[in-house]
């Protein structure tokens, strides 16, 4: 009896080309093709780059699978199939093709291979200093305030207008891994080199996409962040949600807030939304 074929439906690389097509997986490639992963396929007698969407068995396609043809290669690491369902969904609430969000959430380079993850203990974190209403002010924000949003699903922390957010990231991580999306990649980059005083290993995007991936206590970045992989993300964490830079201004026009929220709620995590002006979207 033969062995089963393995068939792959890929997004190709092609703009103003959205439909997916199906391609045979080769046995030298049956380890590498998985979902998100980068690939390189024939299409009108070109080869060109996409991304693996879904894993399928020759009786979930209607075509005969003598017709299809194979991928030719696999060229890089992907998103992670979390972020992928994800795609997926965006692609449907802002009426796009998949394509502009498969970029915002690819390496940006090749990646061959992950690497070993770095995570740091987890550290004792600051005191109590926590308001009845569960609101806290800049500089006051604790592991057992934000503890208590977890348990609530996520909300919104109210913080001064100075505020970096470090101290609700500090807490969020000591819970787990954090994802962190802020306005500018400067924000990013600061709020980045405070987490690394406090001893967290941290993943700055897009640079450090291979880091993020791989496993670090905090990932951060700017708008595009909220697409990374982040494996076993325990919260996401969108600090000035009200600011305007975290809407893309091209079509299509996604925030990162509702993709934030989107994602946590797919993950069963908290997602926390930090700001001074919380938005009635952050609110409702």
């Amino acid at each position: 009896m033969g062995a089963v074929m393995r068939i792959a439906r890929v997004v190709v690389d092609v703009t103003g080309v959205d439909k997916p097509f199906d391609y045979l997986i080769p046995d030298s490639l049956a380890d590498a093709v998985v979902v998100g992963a980068r690939v390189r396929v024939p299409l009108h007698r070109r080869e060109v780059p996409g991304w693996v969407m879904a894993l399928l068995a020759p009786d979930d396609i209607g075509v005969d699978v003598a017709r299809l043809l194979p991928i030719r290669k696999v060229t890089s690491v992907g998103p992670a199939a979390d972020v992928v369902d994800l795609v997926e969904w965006a692609s449907v609430r802002w009426a796009s093709r998949r394509r502009p969000f498969f970029v915002s959430a690819s390496p940006p380079k090749s990646v061959a291979r992950l690497v070993a993850p770095r995570y740091s203990p987890r550290a004792a974190r600051p005191a109590e200093n926590r308001q009845e209403s569960g609101e806290v002010a800049s500089g006051a924000i604790d592991a057992e305030a934000v503890a208590t949003l977890f348990g609530r699903g996520g909300g919104v922390v109210r913080c001064g207008p100075s505020s970096t957010g470090v101290d609700v990231v500090r807490a969020a991580a000591a819970l787990g891994p954090v994802l962190v999306v802020v306005p500018t990649i400067v924000r990013a980059r600061r709020l980045a080199a405070e987490c690394r005083r406090h001893s967290h290993t941290t993943a700055v995007l897009p640079d450090d996409w291979v880091a993020a991936a791989s496993g670090v206590d905090v990932v951060v970045g700017a708008r595009s962040a909220v697409w990374a992989s982040v494996p076993s993300l325990a919260a996401i964490i969108v600090v000035d949600e009200h600011d305007d830079t975290l809407q893309e201004e091209r079509s299509p026009t996604w925030h990162a807030r509702e993709v934030a929220i989107e994602r946590a709620r797919r993950a069963g995590v908290p997602c926390l939304l930090v700001s001074a002006v919380p938005t009635v979207s952050a609110t409702h």
